[in-house]
């Protein structure tokens, strides 16, 4: 199937399958750009010392090289 699309003021014919891969790839891009890092999600939250459970150590566990 092909579609007409107008760019800049010029008609091309574009592929539809072709038209949804530019239009998929500009959507991820896009998400990536306004979705925070993990590192940033870390550093936003206000966690306190109490809000962690505290760690029981035990035994360390045997390494097998």
């Amino acid at each position: 199937m092909t579609n007409v699309v107008m760019m800049e003021g010029a008609m091309r014919e574009v592929q539809l399958r072709d038209a949804k891969a530019g239009l998929s790839a500009l959507v991820d891009a896009d998400q990536r750009d306004h979705t925070p890092s993990f590192a940033r999600m870390l550093m936003s939250c206000s966690i306190d010392a109490d809000d962690l459970p505290s760690r029981q150590p035990g035994p360390a566990r045997e390494i097998i090289f």
